[in-house]
């Protein structure tokens, strides 16, 4: 009986951590671990940790030549940097790991890795997803893209990704099938572009309304799911009293009021998102990284009195909102340690 509770509670930690993507796959043999990520195979020292082996992934996917030549130029290699140098042992230790103190940077890293092996371990890398990535002119977006394809597979959807090479009409990022429902979705993710979300700003506006505009124009061929990152400094208020929350709610009642009567905007599931892809800001002043559900000419989600009836035809929209919500941050183990 003991050994049946701790197999059924290591499940839910497996699942509270991954959601509805595999945990890592590993085994250790003789000193080592075998750990799968998808088509590859990799073997690690027995005693590294998860966040270890995801440090370890992240440089070898970029390859250590690109990380050498794009040291003064890329967000990511900046990340991987000052969080290597920023690594402070806490003096905690259970006699198989020293705890270490997490900094801004490194998380940073590691959740890209952490996305990175997600897609990898359960659906692909996408090379032109991946090489956009790389390029520092476009690493913002592609970044969210990537974040928001696993947020997708860990709340138990299948995703497709559209031919990127086809320029001959507009079309979301991906299409997403829940196994939960079945229900299939086309998918948009956006990310506000700014040069520095604090320089010379003092009260930052969210200004998504060409963005919604753009977002709400791509063909889909199911109904709508666009993710759009507002890129602002973090939140310091409660959930609907920070300002940039109040404003996009405006925009997407102005987005409705001004559409064509006989040309509507179609109708959309919104989640808005404020620097799930951005480092933590320094020690001290660390404010909240938030996810708001909302719509566009879609009853169900905008009416508060009809959040009951959304939460029983859109189940999946639940489980994807804790994807998005919690299930972004690397755990720190393997699950046999």
């Amino acid at each position: 009986m003991t050994k049946d509770f701790e197999r059924a509670a290591r499940f839910h930690s497996q699942v509270s951590a991954f959601g509805g993507v595999r945990s890592p796959l590993d085994q250790q043999i003789d000193g080592h671990r075998i750990v799968v990520a998808g088509p590859q195979v990799f073997d690690i020292p027995s005693a590294w940790s998860f966040h270890e082996f995801l440090l370890f992934y992240g440089q070898l996917r970029l390859g250590d030549e690109w990380i050498a030549s794009h040291a003064e130029t890329h967000p990511l290699v900046s990340h991987l940097v000052r969080g290597k140098a920023g690594i402070r042992p806490t003096g905690v230790s259970d006699g198989k790991f020293i705890a270490a103190s997490m900094n801004g940077d490194l998380f940073a890293f590691l959740s890209f890795a952490f996305d990175l092996f997600t897609l990898a371990d359960n659906a692909e890398v996408q090379k032109s997803l991946f090489d956009r990535v790389k390029n520092a002119d476009q690493y913002q977006g592609a970044r969210y893209e990537m974040f928001v394809a696993a947020s997708l597979l860990r709340a138990g959807f299948k995703i497709a990704f559209e031919d990127e090479a086809d320029s001959t009409t507009s079309h979301c990022e991906f299409t997403a099938t829940s196994t939960q429902t079945g229900r299939s979705f086309s998918v948009e993710a956006k990310s506000r572009h700014r040069g520095s979300p604090t320089s010379g700003d003092v009260t930052p506006n969210a200004r998504i309304y060409v963005l919604m505009q753009r977002a709400l124009a791509k063909r889909a061929s199911y109904e709508r799911i666009i993710f759009a990152d507002v890129n602002l400094p973090p939140d310091d208020q409660p959930v609907f009293q920070q300002g940039w929350h109040k404003e996009v709610a405006t925009t997407l009642s102005e987005l409705e009021q001004k559409q064509r009567a006989d040309d509507p905007w179609p109708q959309a599931i919104v989640f808005f998102t404020n620097r799930k892809t951005s480092p933590w800001p320094s020690e001290g002043s660390r404010g909240n990284s938030t996810v708001l559900l909302t719509a566009i000419n879609h009853p169900l989600f905008r009416a508060e009195e009809l959040r009951d009836t959304a939460e029983r035809q859109y189940p999946e929209i639940g489980t994807l909102f804790r994807a998005v919500n919690e299930l972004g941050r690397p755990p720190g183990h393997f699950f046999a340690q």
